[in-house]
């Protein structure tokens, strides 16, 4: 807000006067009837100096500048898991290995009775996730550690992959940085099937593999008793076997933007 400020400002002139009488000498002859001399006239006073400058118009307050809009904090980047130093050749094999063993143990068990599933309570289904990604020559065959967690009350799920690593076509092994997250998991009640949805970005060297579906599983386990002890899901894009195996395919997979094949199977044992 500006203030408009009037300045007055009055000028006093002082004028002095200077007056007098001159006395002529006494004659020593009888005086005339004096006349009394005529009175100097008094010199006109000298008009002080030059007609005082008037003083200057007040600046105006400059307008105060408007504080600048604050800047937004930046939205938190999303914790990602980094890449850890690649396997070895027999590392990754004893992994590899050890998810074909889970997946053919997981295969052996039948399904899960309906009325077996659990309405309450939760579990935690680990175990290893298979995924395969190619785009023209290039190919990548990972694996990574798969946690599932079913509330069978509210009938939801969620988890994630980590430790992902593998191995490209050209046999050199990563660790991929990144990590896969179960979004939204469902079932509906008096099945023991299930969908479950997926997403995450993998960065592998300078390549950048982004992955999203959901997949279709089911219970398996404990056919005569209650619960469940295993879970298993796949999806795949159109012409994978995975698609062909589910008769559905959810999956979208990009190899640095570009679309790719892609297959993923979850394996999980509580």
């Amino acid at each position: 807000m500006k203030t408009n400020m009037a300045l007055a400002v009055t000028a006093l002139v002082l004028l002095s006067a200077c007056g007098g009488s001159n006395m002529s000498m006494v004659p020593t002859t009888p005086p005339s009837t004096p006349k009394p001399g005529v009175p100097s006239q008094p010199g006109t006073p000298s008009q002080p100096g030059g007609t005082p400058s008037q003083p200057g118009t007040p600046s105006q307050p400059g307008t105060p500048s408007q504080p600048g809009t604050p800047s937004q904090p930046g939205t938190p980047s999303q914790p990602t898991q980094p890449a850890r130093p690649a396997p070895t050749m027999n590392v990754l094999q004893g992994r590899l290995d050890a998810a074909a063993a889970s997946r053919t143990a997981v295969s052996r068990l039948a399904p899960t009775r309906v009325a077996s599933v659990p309405t309450s309570g939760s579990a935690t289904f680990s175990g290893p996730a298979i995924m395969t990604v190619s785009r023209g020559t290039a190919a990548y065959q990972m694996i990574g550690d798969s946690r599932l967690g079913v509330n069978f009350g509210s009938r939801q799920m969620d988890g994630k992959i980590t430790n992902i690593q593998g191995r490209r076509g050209n046999g050199k092994t990563f660790s991929a940085a990144g990590q896969i997250d179960y979004d939204t998991g469902n079932f509906p009640s008096g099945r023991s099937v299930f969908g479950v949805d997926y997403s995450g970005v993998l960065t592998v060297g300078t390549d950048r593999i982004a992955i999203d579906g959901r997949a279709i599983g089911g219970f398996f386990g404990n056919p005569d008793g209650g619960g469940t002890s295993a879970v298993q899901a796949i999806d795949g894009t159109p012409g994978t076997d995975a698609a062909r195996s589910i008769g559905v395919s959810n999956m979208t997979t990009r190899l640095n933007g570009e679309a790719a094949s892609g297959q993923i199977r979850i394996i999980g044992q509580n």
